[in-house]
């Protein structure tokens, strides 16, 4: 695959030796060009998320996979690839070990390119979410948000095995080794966690132990993450609530696996139960508000298949006596009444916190409130209590024995006091994020007569060291003061503020390398929240 180099006399002597050169670079050429349609095919499919194999390669398959089936495609309308295909002894392109071979260099190259934009920023972000393969292993993959030249980028790095490996010091390890590996030890900013169950295990000791030892790594909600998802992964602690919410899913899993069943909960309850994605992602609130709505319709749904048992299989009936009794049961009915509260605020801080036209003041004031909500949900026992015995009796079975107000009462207080802490802790490191509203065009006037010496006190406290802090508190104060009714000067102040633009004023050159370090641990913090 190398071409001959530098002219020499002796092939200028050499007239047939100079033609045998010519000759070996076209054809090397050409390799490099088929080679390059290799690789192309393999990045297509890669991005695509499509598989390379097929069950039967063989040439009479009328199915040969998509990469054979990409390449004889791309063959037709390519002379050079046909030909290849066609003549090529020794190296065609097509086997499994050249397929794998081309997916290793590829994934070599992307991460060796990463690792040389990292390299590069100045800030970044980590972020960590656990789904479950095909093969039922718990995987968990490793982003990386950061801030170039050219914008914002997410990249995701790779995945790992943490089947065997639930602790939070086992996932905090990997996390610190992650993060050395890529060279980002002194450069995050930030980390967040789905809360799912590897990472709900031991969620509050794995940002922790990497606080430990990188301090300025302050805990962020990701936008990215639905926040009853969250909530949910952490009261399945409580056996009983993790009990309710295996059979809540049961219940939603019931349908997606017939459409028989489907077209019957069409007919009876005209609403469909939300699908329970094996990665977790969408789960808890439409599901809870769903089942707690067509709660009458669904016990009529399971009691027409019961009584029609001669209508569907054994599967069917047993699966459908048994939700029927879980929604004649005071425990699921206690549990179904109490989530459908919670979640319902909860759905509206989610939406605000999905909304980015919302300063971090009004987002965490939010926060409070819904703390607030929680806490009032205390008075509410009663009546969830006395609704659910009229609608289903009293408990049964052993909670009928002793004091079964009191043992629900409890049980209630753990699932909102689990709530409370999951959201304090969720939240705690947002309120050091205030310095972000220096950055607020719409309170650049009211700045400007009265500096926001609080935000900048938060900047100074989080990222200090950061920053030249009295050069960065002149540069705000010269922005506040511009004439922002001046159009040229309105959209230079966002060019600043976007950190398009370094010079503002009586800034000097000197000056360029803070400013971009705030634009990107800006936009790292923005992204990862």
């Amino acid at each position: 695959m190398k071409t001959f180099g530098d002219t020499r006399i002796d092939l200028q002597l050499d007239e047939q030796r100079r033609r045998e050169t010519i000759i070996h670079n076209e054809k090397v050429n050409k390799n490099r060009d088929i080679l390059k349609r290799l690789i192309h095919c393999v990045i297509f499919l890669g991005k695509q998320e499509l598989p390379f194999r097929g069950h039967d390669e063989s040439r009479e398959s009328a199915n040969r996979g998509n990469y054979l089936e990409l390449l004889t495609f791309i063959a037709e309308y390519d002379p050079d690839l046909h030909y290849h295909l066609s003549t090529s002894k020794v190296f065609i392109g097509t086997s499994s070990q050249i397929q794998n071979d081309l997916i290793s260099a590829v994934a070599e190259v992307m991460g060796e390119t990463i690792k040389e934009e990292i390299s590069k920023a100045p800030f970044v972000a980590l972020m960590l979410d656990e789904t479950t393969d095909v093969s039922n292993a718990a995987q968990l993959s490793f982003v990386l948000r950061f801030v170039t030249d050219s914008g914002v980028k997410e990249r995701f790095v790779k995945c790992e095995d943490v089947t065997g490996k639930k602790r939070a010091e086992d996932v905090a390890a990997m996390a610190l080794g992650f993060l050395e590996e890529h060279g980002c030890m002194g450069k995050l900013v930030a980390q967040c966690y789905d809360g799912a169950a590897v990472m709900a295990s031991g969620l509050n000791g794995v940002q922790a132990k990497v606080k430990e030892k990188i301090p300025q790594a302050l805990f962020i909600h990701c936008y990215a993450h639905a926040l009853n998802l969250v909530l949910s992964q952490g009261v399945v602690k409580i056996k009983e609530c993790r009990i309710f919410f295996s059979h809540l899913s049961g219940v939603a899993a019931f349908f997606s696996r017939s459409p028989k069943r489907t077209q019957l909960l069409d007919e009876i309850c005209q609403k469909r139960l939300p699908r329970v994605a094996p990665t977790r992602w969408n789960f808890a609130s439409r599901l809870v508000c769903t089942v707690f709505e067509k709660k009458d319709a669904l016990k009529d749904l399971f009691d027409y298949i019961v009584e029609h048992h001669e209508e569907f299989d054994d599967a069917a009936i047993l699966s459908a006596d048994g939700y029927l009794s879980n929604l004649g049961n005071f425990e699921f009915g206690f549990f179904l009444s109490t989530f459908n509260e919670i979640f319902a605020h909860a759905d509206v801080l989610f939406d605000i916190l999905q909304n980015k036209s919302f300063d971090m003041q009004f987002c965490l004031t939010r926060v409070e409130e819904f703390c607030i909500c929680i806490e009032g949900q205390r008075d509410r026992f009663d009546q969830i209590y006395d609704e659910t015995v009229q609608d289903t009796g009293l408990p049964t079975g052993r909670r009928a024995h002793g004091d079964s107000r009191s043992h629900y009462k409890k049980l209630h207080n753990s699932i909102l006091e689990n709530i409370l802490n999951q959201v304090q802790n969720q939240f705690k490191d947002h309120e050091k994020l205030s310095f972000l509203s220096l950055l607020d065009p719409q309170q650049f006037t009211s700045f400007n007569s009265n500096f926001p010496e609080t935000a900048f006190a938060s900047l100074t406290e989080s990222y200090g060291p950061h920053f030249d802090l009295s050069r960065l508190k002149t540069e705000l104060s010269v922005m506040y003061a511009a004439d922002w009714q001046t159009e040229v000067m309105f959209a230079e102040g966002l060019k600043v503020r976007m950190g398009e633009e370094n010079n503002v004023g009586v800034a000097g050159p000197a000056q360029s390398e803070q400013t971009q370090g705030g634009r990107a641990r800006r936009e790292t913090m923005k992204g990862s929240m």
